[in-house]
């Protein structure tokens, strides 16, 4: 088997990979497609919904769709052909700070409006919740692992 390539925050990638895709999510969301016919995967890793960073920055999640359609439309595939999944949102800081989950689930809101209006239906989703993800999407056969991780800090004072 071959290593794994590590998606950072705000990559994004689109093609044919040997090699599994491995990245960690908090409040980030990860949209991933998948075409089985050709083997096609697409894994982002968005960190806000929009208006940070420049228009075609992936840190931000409009970025991220317009070159999802943008690289299956030069890959003459259509939406419909994929398997999609929707992974992250969740809140990493401790619970009852003010803002710590409001980012998550912005960026939640974000992707399934986005969603929506593209018409699109996730296969698979594991979004919001506390703690970290560990996804790994095979670019072999698409085959996805999404790993859930609190670390006990954050479950302090919620009981």
């Amino acid at each position: 088997m071959t290593a794994p390539r590590f998606l950072m925050p705000g990559e994004y990638l689109f093609g044919q990979y040997s090699e599994p895709v491995v990245t960690l999510l908090g409040s980030c969301v990860a949209v991933v497609l998948w075409h089985p016919q050709r083997r096609l995967l697409a894994v982002s890793h968005f960190v806000v919904p929009g208006g940070a960073f420049e228009r075609d920055d992936t840190r931000c999640g409009e970025a991220v769709f317009v070159r999802l359609q943008q690289d299956m439309a030069r890959h003459r595939t259509a939406p419909g052909e994929y398997r999609k999944g929707l992974f992250g949102g969740g809140s990493c800081l401790q619970p009852g700070r003010h803002g710590t989950v409001q980012i998550g689930r912005m960026n939640i809101a974000f992707a399934r409006e986005q969603f929506a209006l593209l018409g699109w239906c996730a296969n698979e989703q594991h979004l919001g919740g506390l703690g970290y993800r560990r996804l790994t999407a095979d670019g072999r056969d698409g085959r996805l692992i999404c790993q859930s991780f609190t670390p006990p800090q954050l479950l302090e004072g919620t009981a």
